[in-house]
């Protein structure tokens, strides 16, 4: 019996090679050390057959080569972060995809073995991948299909597992047309309209957390798939929900009955299942209960007297209200389709019988995590460099430190220094950078930065002056998971001067009495860099201009980029109600002095007044000097802020009638002191008939002004 293991030819060749290896030459000790050193490298002294009949063995290893690329595929825009793995890559290296060579600021060498690339867009299809060396052709190498570009791109990338999400595809040279079918994952995606044949939006089902394929088939059958295309994730990033639809059609003639159709659905916005039982009202009257499927269709909801869009079409308010749930108006509708999201109400009365809170939604905690390094621009190949870009320090309390950070959606964030657990220092481990780790809760296609400078904690507050930045995109992370080996160059000195030039709004009788300004970078559509010294707080009105030192020029990796700027004038130290914003300004020359003067007008609410509410009529104003509003949202507060009324209308809505909701039980506004929050917006080619929820979060607002009034709901 022979040993586990070893094969009985083995076992048989075993003596014949004690045999013949004495009649081979031996290797030099040195150089079989050198082998030993270096594990890539394959034997290169030839083995003489016996009776010297001449050299055999394997050919000589390639010192240059590719071996793939991760991932292999991704969007025919480009914009995504690859790793071109092979070998004997040099410190500066070329890449090409297809016929199209990579940026060099989108090519950054990990090592002699790995090229971090952002790639450039390209045809739908397998292309060809080639590296070389600088200018040297000898060290060029191909991998013949070694990256696929896929036919569309899903936007946005990632959404909530209730689903909900209205998802819209771009093709390239895709041939939509009616009767194409959607799939993500193994559900269908609803409610598909093709907008063109390369262009078509739908509306995801619920699934559990993961990536999902998407696959496209037209009304020939033929089918196109494209892997990862979709992240299902505990998050909600506001595509969910909203007006969509065809218009609804223009009121009757007098005497003939109304032909429209409304069609209402309405979801739990944390669990996503329908909210069986709920009320649907149009106007003042209910005019249908969601079933099983989440929705309810309305005939002949348009009546002669509906005031109409600009457009001609009739503008309904659409009310959901349900027990337990938080009710929710959209006014001003006209089309045929409305999309609620609502949330629960928290309170002890409305627990399950069995006794369990009730869902809070949120984040599950399964976030995300980044690992990689920060590299400073020198000539020291594929080694740790010196933090050359930053001063040294000038005391004991000082030290050099770096951050990473994942780019913001708000330009208007304040900067915050991260917890000292998260500083990379000079003696962070790395080969050829200082390494990182990064938790975070997104997920998706990221865009991470890292700032580098003189930190002193021994201050209080600590400080921390910028020097430097990098930045990183089209990070893909997923749930759970960790994505490695991220590169980022420190290579831009933040030593760029920023000057605006701000006309707040003058102070009324309730304000706003100070003007908070903030210069930002924004980083494409992945969000805004955020820097320190970066934002000031000044009484209004402004005396003189504004000065920002501590920017990054927009040159080099940032080439293409903007700066952004934003101006909020508010009402005391904590910038509170009456506020009026400025909205963001992006401009990329900063040369002269930016002048920003749209201040949007602040709301105002004659009904309800300070007596008591009937709960169903408002009258809508505006105060002061500004830009009119693209919409207006009323956050109606009750029970000390138990139960919140939503209601959107168009910009220009000055009357509205809703629901009088205290006959649904555990359903509308409790008795008692009432707050109206109202919120004016400016949004950038926003269309009310497309309105999503995406649209209400203040994030989004090019401009916005703000109040608050206080009334009360009787019994």
């Amino acid at each position: 019996m022979h040993s586990p293991g070893r094969s009985p030819f083995a076992a048989f060749l075993a003596p014949l090679l004690l045999v013949t290896s004495a009649c081979l030459p031996t290797r030099p000790e040195g150089e079989l050390k050198r082998i030993v050193d270096e594990p890539d490298a394959g034997p290169t002294d030839p083995i003489e057959a016996p009776g010297g009949g001449g050299a055999v063995g394997p050919e000589p290893v390639d010192p240059h080569g590719l071996t793939g690329v991760d991932p292999q595929h991704g969007p025919f825009n480009g914009g995504r972060r690859v790793v071109v793995q092979g070998k004997g890559f040099a410190k500066k290296p070329r890449v090409w995809f297809g016929a199209v060579e990579v940026p060099p600021a989108d090519v950054v060498p990990i090592s002699d073995k790995k090229i971090q690339v952002i790639t450039p867009p390209g045809p739908p299809g397998a292309v060809e991948v080639r590296v070389q060396n600088g200018d040297d052709a000898s060290t060029s190498r191909k991998l013949p299909g070694g990256y696929t570009y896929d036919a569309f791109v899903a936007s946005p990338d990632n959404g909530p597992t209730s689903g909900g999400t209205q998802l819209t595809l771009v093709g390239s040279g895709t041939s939509w047309g009616p009767g194409t079918q959607v799939r993500i994952g193994d559900k269908e995606c609803a409610s598909v309209q093709v907008q063109g044949p390369e262009r078509l939006t739908c509306t995801t089902a619920a699934a559990p957390a993961g990536s999902r394929s998407i696959t496209v088939t037209d009304s020939k059958g033929e089918a196109i798939t494209v892997l990862d295309a979709f992240l299902f994730a505990d998050s909600d990033n506001g595509y969910k929900g909203g007006l969509s639809g065809e218009k609804l059609p223009a009121p009757p003639a007098a005497g003939q009955a109304p032909t429209g159709r409304l069609r209402v659905l309405a979801f739990d916005s944390y669990l996503g299942t329908p909210l069986v039982g709920a009320r649907v009202f149009v106007g003042t009257k209910q005019v249908g209960i969601i079933g099983a499927t989440g929705a309810v269709e309305v005939q002949g909801v348009v009546e002669s007297s509906t005031p109409l869009s600009p457009q001609g079409a009739p503008r309904l308010t659409v009310t959901v209200a349900g027990k337990c749930m938080q009710p929710t108006t959209f006014a001003g509708v006209s089309v045929d389709t409305v999309t609620m999201y609502l949330d629960p109400v928290l309170t002890p009365d409305c627990a399950p019988p069995e006794g369990d809170p009730p869902p809070t939604g949120g984040q599950s905690g399964l976030g995300a995590a980044v690992g990689g390094s920060i590299r400073f621009d020198s000539d020291f190949e594929f080694k740790q460099a010196p933090w050359s870009v930053v001063p040294a320090p000038a005391s004991k309390d000082e030290k050099r430190v770096a951050y990473v950070f994942n780019a913001t959606s708000d330009p208007r964030s304040t900067f915050r220094l991260p917890e000292p657990s998260r500083a990379i220092t000079e003696s962070s481990v790395g080969e050829s950078g200082y390494s990182f780790e990064f938790q975070t809760f997104s997920v998706g296609n990221l865009t991470l930065y890292a700032i580098a400078g003189i930190e002193n904690r021994a201050k209080n507050p600590p400080t921390f002056a910028a020097y430097a930045f990098g930045v990183a995109r089209g990070v893909s992370t997923k749930p759970g998971e960790t994505t490695s080996e991220v590169t980022m160059v420190v290579d831009q000195t933040l030593d760029q001067s920023v000057t605006l030039q701000v006309e707040a709004p003058v102070p009324g009788a309730k304000g706003p009495d100070r003007l908070q300004a903030t210069v930002a970078l924004n980083l494409g559509h992945s969000g805004y860099a955020i820097f320190p010294g970066a934002q000031r707080t000044v009484p209004t009105p402004v005396q003189g201009a504004l000065t920002f030192v501590g920017l990054p020029p927009l040159a080099g990796s940032l080439a293409g980029m903007r700066y952004v700027a934003t101006a909020i004038a508010g009402t005391g130290p904590q910038l509170q109600l009456p506020v009026a914003s400025a909205g963001s300004a992006a401009f990329t020359d900063n040369s002269k002095p930016l002048l920003m003067d749209n201040f949007i007008r602040v709301p105002s609410l004659e009904t309800p007044g300070k007596g008591l509410w009937d709960g169903m009529t408002f009258a809508l104003g505006a105060k002061g000097s500004g830009a009119p509003a693209d919409l207006l949202l009323l956050d109606v507060s009750s029970g000390g802020g138990l139960v919140n009324w939503t209601i959107v209308a168009p910009g220009d809505m000055t009357e509205l009638q809703v629901p009088d909701l205290r006959a649904v039980p555990k359903g509308g506004l409790v008795p008692g002191p009432i707050t109206v929050t109202a919120s004016a917006a400016k949004l950038d080619g926003f269309e009310y008939s497309k309105l999503l929820y995406r649209h209400t979060f203040r994030n989004n607002w090019l401009a916005y002004a703000q109040d608050a009034f206080y009334t009360q709901l009787s019994p």
